[in-house]
């Protein structure tokens, strides 16, 4: 019977993680000035509640409405601008910050749905895009840093960054089932 002689284990996992591009770094960042954007943006919509109630009301609500009629409008009309500036400041914001944190990571997953996400803060930046000055100042700047971010997100050297950390994660975990067999 012929001997084979027995597999050497390695003493480490080969191959070297290659350092963090430069694209990804700063689209790590630009995702922090989104979150930000996210925020001031919230703000924005919270203290601006009363004059676009206001406005709404006057312009296009008020018309052969009673008073009662009014004051629940012009009520539902504050809720829901106040949740939809607490879901900015809070959904906005936080999923910025979680793409930023997983993609500085280097989670491959990370990129996909940050571009999943990207596409549908792109529509919302796009409709207000009709809103009042400051908000339609907030969304421009959001459309550019969120195209940026995504250039970024899919240029070569960071699809290569990503492919070799999956390829060094699925070694390791090679190398651990080796290790423990």
């Amino acid at each position: 019977m012929t001997q084979y002689p027995a597999a050497q284990q390695p003493d480490r996992v080969p191959g070297e993680l290659s350092p963090k591009p430069q694209q990804l770094k700063t689209a790590v960042n630009l995702m922090y000035v989104g979150a930000l954007l996210a925020v001031i943006g919230g703000v924005v919509t919270l203290i601006g509640v009363p004059d676009m109630v206001a406005s709404l009301t006057a312009q296009e609500i008020a018309p052969g409405r009673t008073q009662a009629e009014l004051q629940v409008t012009e009520s539902a009309l504050r809720i829901f601008a106040t949740v939809i500036g607490i879901f900015t400041i809070v959904v906005g914001g936080g999923l910025w910050v979680w793409m930023a944190l997983a993609n500085g990571a280097g989670k491959s997953w990370a990129r996909v749905v940050a571009t999943v996400l990207a596409v549908i803060g792109l529509i919302l930046s796009v409709m207000n895009l009709f809103a009042p000055l400051l908000n339609m100042i907030l969304a421009a700047i959001t459309i550019v840093v969120t195209v940026v971010v995504l250039v970024m997100l899919w240029n070569p050297s960071v699809s290569n960054y990503f492919a070799a950390r999956k390829c060094y994660a699925n070694q390791a975990r090679v190398y651990s089932f080796a290790a423990r067999h």
